[in-house]
């Protein structure tokens, strides 16, 4: 069993908790990956992982990729090479790199659509607004996220409606290693996994008509649908060590249960980045 993390929708004290083991439930992995991979988002891609990377049980047709080390290019040559559809939902989108990448794909006759949040924190100089009007008069079919959740945090997109890219990174310069003054720590999963691409893609559809999400894909973890309970089984069920790397953390149950597991006699390793 494997989960992808889809921390997406409301706003609540565990978002950030959902980074923390993105690769550490697929994989045990060597996390210094060198320079941008495009394979990885090769339709016809055998699923094993990159650069030392061993995949854990029952992962199928899974990659990992890491920021800063892969650059821009594993996002904006996936969307070069799309054939028919584009569909982002990010929370912030500035890399001018990745935005020109999705207007030329509109130019070419790609079903290019983006859901963006309307007031992200710290969005930089390019307002939310900005960016759609600028999508929108180059032919992405582009509009905010659903109102349904205070905030819309989710960072994934579906190529082609045969891979999904699910990650802890916004796009832009510091998250995708565009920026020398400022680089982050980020994961990216590629899925070429039937289920969890058409899984991903149903959650799209429903934000995008305002309607309800049915997640049924045992794969893939959603707040505010899932994702409590699937990291305290996570956490409940550790039998040796479990490594935690999260932004922060705000959740006096998780960290109960970090603290329960603690005492338990597991090796509980906790860094916090701020």
């Amino acid at each position: 069993m494997y989960s992808s993390f889809y921390h997406r929708h409301r706003f609540i004290p565990i978002y950030s908790l959902l980074c923390l083991v993105l690769c550490f439930l697929l994989a045990g992995c060597d996390l210094n990956i060198p320079g941008s991979n495009t394979a990885l988002f090769s339709s016809t891609s055998s699923g094993t992982c990159q650069a030392n990377c061993t995949a854990g049980p029952g992962v199928q047709g899974v990659q990992i990729f890491v920021e800063p080390q892969a650059g821009d290019h594993v996002i904006t040559d996936a969307i070069s090479n799309a054939q028919k559809s584009v569909w982002l939902e990010m929370y912030i989108l500035t890399d001018r790199n990745v935005i020109s990448g999705l207007e030329e794909a509109a130019h070419r006759g790609v079903d290019v659509r983006v859901l963006l949040e309307p007031h992200p924190y710290g969005s930089g100089s390019l307002s939310t607004s900005e960016t759609l009007d600028r999508l929108n008069a180059a032919g992405v079919q582009a509009k905010a996220a659903s109102p349904s959740f205070s905030l819309t945090h989710e960072k994934g997109m579906v190529i082609d409606g045969k891979t999904a890219c699910i990650t802890t990174m916004n796009f832009s310069l510091s998250a995708l290693g565009g920026s020398s003054s400022a680089t982050n720590r980020e994961y990216g999963i590629i899925d070429n996994n039937t289920q969890d691409v058409q899984g991903a893609m149903d959650i799209f559809d429903a934000d995008w008509n305002r309607t309800t999400a049915q997640v049924s894909d045992p794969n893939l973890v959603v707040s505010p649908v899932n994702s409590r309970q699937a990291l305290e089984s996570l956490i409940q069920g550790v039998h040796k060590s479990l490594i935690v790397e999260t932004e922060e953390m705000q959740d006096q149950g998780i960290e109960q249960d970090l603290a329960n597991a603690a005492r338990h006699g597991m090796r509980a390793g906790h860094s916090t980045c701020i």
